[in-house]
Formats: C-alpha cells, sequence, structure tokens
C-alpha cells in the first residue's frame, strides 16, 4: 500500500468537462508565470563568448583570534591563506612561487615579505626610517611629563635640556593619555551614586547664574570663505569652522598688526595642520589688505601632534603662496611662511627649547622634516610675538596646552610672547582629574556634593557627554528612556552643558589669574557642530599680573 499513489487511481471521482479546463487554464498561466521568472538567454553577439557568472571570492582561511572572524583578504586559487599570512604555512606547504616563500621582515617580525625581495625591502621599511630618525627623547625640546606634572612644570629646565634617562625610567608617568583618561569609569560600581550625587550641585551652579548659556558669535572670515568653499563639494561644516576661528583670530588682534610684524602660530594637536594652512592664507590676505606695495614679514608656523599623520598639509603652504603671489602681488618674489612641525606629546613639550632651536637656525632635523617650505635665510630674524591655536583639542589635550604655555620664560613668565590663543574645545568626557588646570575651582563643588575630588571630576565627564551624544530622530524632550537618572532628554543635556561649562570655566580663570583676557563663545551653530565652545584669549597690558 505504501507504493501506491494516493488516493489510488482507481478511487479518484472523474472531473466534468467544466473542471477539466479550468485546471488546464491554471497549468498554463502557473506554466508562463514560471517562464517570466526565468532569465531571458540571448545569443551572444558573433565573434564573442558568454561572460560566466561571478565566481564566489576566496576568502584567506587565516582566523584571526582577537577580532574572532576570518581574514578578510583574498587568496589564490588552491592556496589556503592570503599573502600576508602564507607564512604560516610552513615548508612545502607553502606554493610555489618565482618570488620565493613568504618570510617574516627581519626588523620587524609583525610583518612579512617576499623572501627574494627582503634586502630591497629593509632599506625602505618604516622600521629603518624610524631607526634613522633621532629618538623624541634625545631632543633638546623633550622633557618627560613637563607639562603633566603641575610641580615638576614650576622647576626650572637643566642646560642639558634632555632628561637623564635614569632620572626618567625612575620617574612616576603621569596618567594623561586621552585614550586612558576614562578606562576606570565604565567598571567603578559608584559611578552611577556619584553622577547622582553631582546633579543637585549642577542645579544649584546654573540657578546661581553661573552656568548661563554662551553667546553665540559664529564669524565668517572673507579671504577663507571665498577661497575654500568653491572648492567643496559636499559638507562645509569644517570650512565653516575654520572661517569663524580665524576671524575670531582677526577680530582679537591675533594677526599680522602690519606688514612687516613677525608673528609665530604655535598650532597644538594640529593633525594635518589644515588650520595652520588657512590661517597662512588669511594672513596673507590681511597683510595684502593693510599694504599691498610692501612685501609682508611671513609668518613662522610650529605645528606639534604626537601622531604620525598621513596627507599632510604642510608642503600646501608654500603652493598656495605662490597661486595668491600669481594673483595678488604678480611682481613681488614669493616670501614663504616657515614651517616646522614636531611629533611629540605635548605633555613632553619644553616649547622654549623648540622656539629657540627655529629662531637659531640651529635644527638640522627640522629642514628635513619641512623640506623646502624652511626658509633659511630667515634663520636669527626676530620670531616677535606667538599665538596658540588648536581646533578641536581634545579633552586633556587642552589643559596640557594651557600649561605648557605658562610653563614657558619665552611665551608667559618672562618675555610675555604669547600675544593671546584662539582654542576650540572638545571630548571633556577623556580629560583628567589629575592633568586639569584648575583643581581649586572644582573642589568646592566636590565637597558640596559628598564626593571626592576624582569621583566628582569622574561624574562631571559623564554628565558632559549628554550635551553632545546627540538624539535618534523622534525623540522628545520629555522622554526618559529608561535612563537611570530617571531625567528627560532635555534635562541631562541642559545638565551636561553645565558640567561642561564648570570644566570650561575653570580653565578660563586659570588663564584670567595669569594676567588673560579669556571669553567662552559659541563659534558657530550648533547644527554645524555640538563641540562649537572656543576659548579666546588675550594678553592683558604689560603690567598685568604675573602668577605662574
Amino acid at each position: 500500500m505504501g507504493g501506491l499513489p494516493w488516493p489510488p487511481e482507481r478511487n479518484r471521482p472523474e472531473m466534468t468537462d467544466r473542471e477539466a479546463g479550468e485546471a488546464k487554464e491554471a497549468r498554463d498561466a502557473s506554466a508562463a508565470a514560471e517562464r517570466r521568472a526565468r532569465p531571458v538567454k540571448r545569443a551572444c553577439p558573433a565573434g564573442t563568448a558568454a561572460v560566466p557568472a561571478a565566481a564566489q571570492r576566496l576568502q584567506c582561511e587565516f582566523y584571526l583570534e582577537k577580532k574572532q572572524r576570518r581574514c578578510g583578504m583574498s587568496r589564490r586559487p588552491g592556496v589556503a591563506y592570503c599573502s600576508e599570512h602564507l607564512n604560516q604555512l610552513q615548508g612545502a606547504a607553502q606554493p610555489p612561487s618565482a618570488k620565493g616563500r613568504r618570510v617574516p621582515c627581519p626588523l620587524d617580525p609583525r610583518h612579512t615579505v617576499w623572501e627574494k625581495d627582503v634586502a630591497r625591502h629593509t632599506r625602505k621599511c618604516n622600521t629603518t626610517k624610524q631607526a634613522a630618525r633621532p629618538r623624541a627623547a634625545e631632543e633638546p625640546w623633550f622633557r618627560a611629563d613637563y607639562n603633566a606634572d603641575p610641580e615638576r612644570g614650576a622647576a626650572e629646565v637643566g642646560a642639558a635640556g634632555a632628561a637623564d634617562p635614569a632620572d626618567l625610567a625612575a620617574a612616576e608617568p603621569a596618567a594623561a593619555d586621552p585614550g586612558n583618561a576614562n578606562a576606570n569609569a565604565a567598571a567603578d560600581p559608584d559611578d552611577q551614586a556619584a553622577v547622582l550625587a553631582a546633579i543637585p550641585v549642577l542645579r544649584r551652579y546654573a540657578a546661581a547664574g553661573l552656568a548661563a548659556a554662551l553667546p553665540l558669535v559664529a564669524k565668517h572670515n572673507a579671504a577663507v570663505e571665498s577661497r575654500r568653499f568653491p572648492q567643496l563639494q559636499g559638507s562645509r561644516k569644517h570650512a565653516c569652522q575654520q572661517s569663524s576661528l580665524i576671524q575670531h583670530m582677526l577680530d582679537a588682534g591675533l594677526f599680522p598688526r602690519d606688514a612687516r610684524d613677525p608673528l609665530t602660530f604655535l598650532e597644538f594637536g594640529c593633525g594635518r595642520a589644515e588650520l595652520s594652512r588657512y590661517v597662512n592664507q588669511s594672513v596673507f590676505a590681511h597683510q595684502t589688505a593693510l599694504d599691498p606695495a610692501r612685501a609682508p614679514e611671513p609668518p613662522r608656523f610650529v605645528l606639534v601632534d604626537r601622531a604620525s599623520n598621513r596627507m599632510k598639509f604642510d608642503k600646501k603652504f608654500r603652493d598656495d603662496l605662490d597661486e595668491l603671489y600669481a594673483a595678488d602681488r604678480p611682481a613681488q618674489q614669493p616670501a614663504y611662511a616657515h614651517v616646522l612641525r614636531k611629533k611629540i606629546d605635548i605633555k613632553d613639550l619644553v616649547v622654549d627649547r623648540l622656539l629657540e632651536a627655529r629662531a637659531a637656525g640651529a635644527d638640522a632635523d627640522a629642514a628635513a622634516d619641512v623640506a623646502a617650505d624652511v626658509d633659511a635665510a630667515a634663520a636669527g630674524a626676530d620670531a616677535g610675538d606667538c599665538v596658540a591655536i588648536s581646533k578641536h583639542l581634545c579633552g586633556v589635550a587642552t589643559d596640557l596646552t594651557l600649561r605648557c604655555c605658562v610653563n614657558s620664560d619665552a611665551l608667559h613668565r618672562r618675555a610675555r610672547r604669547l600675544r593671546g590663543m584662539v582654542i576650540a574645545m572638545c571630548c571633556r568626557h577623556v580629560c583628567d582629574a589629575k592633568q586639569y588646570v584648575n583643581r581649586a575651582y572644582v573642589e568646592p563643588l566636590a565637597q558640596e556634593s559628598g564626593l571626592a575630588y576624582a569621583a566628582f571630576f569622574r561624574a562631571l565627564k559623564k554628565i558632559a557627554t549628554w550635551a553632545v551624544c546627540g538624539r535618534r530622530a523622534g525623540v522628545a524632550d520629555a522622554e526618559v528612556g529608561g535612563h537611570f537618572t530617571e531625567l528627560s532628554v532635555a534635562e541631562r543635556e541642559r545638565l551636561g552643558e553645565c558640567a561642561r561649562r564648570v570644566i570650561d570655566e575653570g580653565r578660563a580663570r586659570f588663564l584670567r589669574e595669569r594676567g588673560y583676557r579669556v571669553s567662552l563663545v559659541r563659534y558657530v551653530e550648533p547644527a554645524v557642530s555640538l563641540e562649537n565652545v572656543a576659548m579666546v584669549v588675550v594678553r592683558e597690558s604689560a603690567g598685568a599680573g604675573e602668577a605662574a
């Protein structure tokens, strides 16, 4: 019975003619639909071959334990691994190749190279290039944690410049790394309790009028916008920020006062030096407007960053001036800006030594760093005043920069060459309680909350993120969203702004106590950037306070 069709043919009732016709129509319609769903086969043109379906990509089979996935690179047919992981195959397991076997680089075994190319590779390997450069600790402007430790920064710099390696090994490292500044916050079981204790203090701080909304002073620099905006096809948010910051510098008197006013711009956390590039263009336009006939004194730029950045704009300083001179001063020989870039952590920078080396023309390595951008004829010239600038100086880097400047004899203590600063701040959540420049301003608030200074500062950083984390579409002001504080989104944003204001106001008072006028402004609309607060600093008259 199990082998017979069901129901048995003999038991199937006969269909009427009408039912048979309907069944045939249904079968015909189903067949037509199936034909339409099939791809149409067309004859290939004469002399051509059919294009085969795309074969599945052969992915490397090496498993990355750390990332818990397979390598994403492609491999050759018949080989299990990509070229980077071929060295994992031992002996005869490696496929034959005209280039030989894949072997670890003798200088850095973390990457591999073809066996026959080893000699050529070792000449151009990045490890070779790094070994040829002087170690940071050997530079005269390096001193470990010089700006990270408030006590160390007050000490005189030794005549030798570089710290003794034995002293550096014995010194306790400062916790100034932005990447580690908030490392313990998430793991602290009392973190939420500290936030809840800090909230009433911030509300009283705001009620006292100490956290009033900062003025929106979005400015526009014609030189930047007329030249830069036409070049942009997409977003203009970075150009808008640069335009406003540069105009704030100009209006605060932080540009050359005349065509022959020598000025040095120190860009901290410079990245690719895009801000300095457009400052250079704007200074040229400003000097041309002041005196179109007289050859301008080019500014100097000192670019500081601890990272190695790709696609830097350093060489563009010269190219831009070639174009500007050809358009506006065709009869004059271009006078190029003098550019010096140094890879160093701000916490280790003795900026006086860097300025001395630049003025004396004694830095041979700097000449190699910036090639044709350095004009040797300017060696020994009067460097004049200095202006510290930065766009989105991250967290603790702002505090290190302020201390770097006030620790300097040339900029602050004696020569008073620091004419001012324009620093766009960001990322208060990676500030560091130990490195914050004005602990005395925050400690009374911590005492009011019943928390230790470090715990209160950690809560302050957490709350500060509420102002800039953004909202998902459709989230109403009154929505709580299950947040542990049981506060609405709008209330959390207000408290976040208040926490940011505490941190920024402490920095501003730190500088006011040392003889500077300081303004905190929102320099662009929040729609351009939520991190839109800049600190505009101008040196008071020579008789102002000299507190260290």
